[in-house]
């Protein structure tokens, strides 16, 4: 295992390698660009800070590789053992963004995953299977007393005594058990560096084994501790495997996970790579992209997958977008261009937290279709659902939306429900509201109420605003159904369902149906007013393009301005004229460009940076570690 202490902290600026290296005998712990740089500010950094990084990076790199193998780009015998002392893996899939001359391509090295032998040998069954042994026990067992006689001392009386019996029970055994043990408490001091829960069983036998080899409350990874302790377990590993006489396969599996993990630093002579990952450019773009996906589903337009798992991609593709981009938005003279992500940012952002009760309107009938609902106890929407089928209540198909609630003092109507849904989020795809707008006041609030409730004006904004279509012509065409799974599913009718629900239920004032002209007049006033409030200053599309350089890099313009405008400055103009084209009828929308850069030691996980072009690009620089801890917190991918 490393000595912190020891290790040398470098930040290459040429070289996009990050994590631990040997140079001339001397183990180095290549950081991710934005750290400090200077060798005064990076003596700042003690043991507790190195080891921190240490396991964030092990953590953000694991992540990264399940993401690349849930994706296919590893296959899966590239997988680490606990027996891949110089295991390498690539990656032949590579980002757009590049730093030199090097090959495309994502090169994990783990010549030193001590971390991973260890985890990888956890099998918390077999540990336990390990330890329960056959040992005398104070239990009886008055059935088994027959096999026992040969032990019995038999008092004057004729009976028999028995102390005790060779009853099953979990112990910690020296020799063969103790070899587990051991791996337990290495197992655990690792799994609170990461954050992980272990067992009880696993941690009673760690603390077993900490009693008797090692004593004291001394942590293995604590500064003033770590040699003594490393020392100890040395000694303990040679006392154990000179006291084993029977060595099986399972015993061989934690002896070789344990001595990888404290000699293998001292088995690695070879100068080069030994931990981490070569182009991580790759890794800071998922965790960028991943953090924008996480933060910004409802205001997401465009988003480049290549590293981003399929969890958040589903979740993102499922989202109606609040201004609609085409899949081949981004191309020009037949060559695909791919923006890392593009997002709308609103005022409306702020109302993000907005809750909606509807309760449905158990009464009202449109030709047998049942689509009403009491907004907030005031305002009456239709809300239908793609496969809806007559005689049946949209209220019906919303159970895995939301929980339901009883509202005792909700007493308006008598054909009202008492249950409520609370509305937190947009309504997914398969469902489509109406309501009649008052243009005039229309506002904010009201623009994300038809958002998240996918009005038929947005459903129409987002698939047709770009196109020669009006909102009748849109029905009558059957354009507002989602894509078609299969053939059943056509033949079945719910294709044109669909049309005839939205026509006789959601497109009805009272008992009359709105007339074409009716409907596309509100449609044109729904636009005009989304025009004014889309040209409030606060109102702008970023196109956002995750940047692996020093902000220095890009603020040294004298030196590097040729290379800046090639590798991204005229890419960006590029993306902003083929927006500003596809929105022709959203003129003062107005459009931006930031660049990410990576930052430390930040007091916010995202702040401006300097000046860059006259304040034509906006520079962002984004705390590594806090977006670090946002891309290891959740298991989704």
């Amino acid at each position: 295992m490393i000595n912190f202490n020891n290790l040398e902290l470098v930040v290459n600026e040429k070289y996009s390698f990050v994590g631990l290296e040997r140079r001339n005998s001397q183990i180095r712990f290549c950081l991710p660009k934005g750290f400090p740089n200077k060798p005064k500010e990076l003596q700042t950094f003690d043991f507790n800070t190195k080891r921190d990084l240490f396991f964030m990076l092990y953590k953000v790199f694991d992540k990264f590789k399940n993401i690349c193998i849930e994706k296919g780009y590893l296959e899966e015998n590239n997988k680490m053992t606990t027996r891949d002392r110089d295991g390498m893996v690539k990656i032949h899939k590579g980002a757009d963004i590049t730093e030199d001359d090097e090959l495309d391509e994502n090169i994990f090295y783990s010549k030193l995953d001590m971390i991973s032998g260890i985890l990888n040998a956890h099998d918390e069954p077999k540990i336990l299977s390990l330890v329960y042994r056959l040992g005398r026990s104070d239990s009886f067992d008055h059935s088994q007393i027959h096999k026992f006689l040969h032990r019995a001392v038999f008092l004057r009386n004729g009976a028999a005594y028995i102390d005790s019996m060779d009853l099953p029970r979990q112990q910690v055994r020296f020799q063969s058990t103790d070899i587990v043990a051991m791996y337990c408490y290495i197992l655990w001091e690792i799994k609170q560096q990461l954050q992980q829960e272990v067992g009880v069983e696993i941690k009673a036998l760690a603390e077993q084994f900490k009693q008797h080899y090692i004593g004291g409350n001394y942590g293995l990874f604590e500064e003033e501790y770590y040699s003594q302790v490393i020392d100890s377990l040395k000694d303990a590993l040679e006392l154990i495997d000179h006291n084993t006489p029977f060595k099986d396969i399972d015993y061989w599996q934690f002896y070789d996970a344990i001595e990888l993990f404290l000699y293998g630093e001292l088995r690695q002579t070879d100068e080069g790579e030994i931990w981490g990952i070569k182009n991580f450019h790759s890794v800071w773009e998922s965790m960028c992209l991943t953090y924008i996906v996480k933060e910004n589903l409802n205001y997401l337009l465009h988003l480049d997958s290549h590293f981003i798992s399929n969890y958040w991609l589903k979740l993102f593709n499922s989202y109606s977008k609040i201004v609609p981009l085409s899949n081949d938005l981004f191309k020009i003279n037949g060559f695909p261009l791919v923006p890392d992500a593009v997002v709308f940012s609103s005022i409306l952002n702020n109302i993000e937290e907005r809750r909606y009760e509807i309760y449905p309107n158990l009464g009202w009938n449109d030709y047998n279709y049942y689509t009403e609902f009491i907004l907030n106890q005031d305002q009456v929407l239709k809300i239908a659902h793609a496969h809806q089928d007559i005689d049946e209540h949209t209220f019906d198909l919303m159970n895995n939306y939301d929980t339901k609630y009883m509202d005792k003092n909700h007493q308006k109507y008598n054909a009202i429900s008492k249950e409520k849904l609370i509305i937190n989020k947009p309504l997914p795809i398969e469902f489509s509201s109406f309501w009649l707008i008052n243009p005039p006041k229309l506002n904010i609030e009201e623009v994300y109420k038809m958002y998240c409730f996918n009005h038929l004006f947005y459903i129409y904004l987002n698939i047709y605003m770009l196109k020669n279509f009006d909102l009748w012509e849109t029905v009558n065409n059957q354009k507002f159904e989602p894509e078609i799974q299969n053939e059943k599913e056509f033949k079945d009718g719910w294709y044109f369902r669909l049309k005839d629900i939205i026509k006789t239920s959601l497109l009805r004032v009272g008992t009359q149906e709105m007339t074409e002209q009716e409907v596309n007049e509100q449609l044109n006033q729904f636009l005009q007013s989304l025009q004014k409030i889309f040209s409030i200053n606060d109102n702008y599309i970023d196109i956002i393009d995750i940047k692996y350089y020093e902000i220095d890099y890009l603020l040294d313009s004298k030196n590097n301005i040729e290379d800046i405008k090639d590798r991204s400055v005229r890419k960006q103009f590029v993306y902003e004229y083929l927006m500003q084209k596809k929105l022709e009828k959203f003129p003062k929308l107005k459009i931006r460009s930031s660049f990410w850069l990576p930052g430390y030691n930040q007091k916010s996980m995202i702040e401006d940076g300097q000046k860059f072009m006259d304040g034509y690009i906006h520079l962002k620089t984004v705390d590594f570690v806090k977006l670090a801890e946002s891309y290891v917190s959740d298991n989704f991918g």
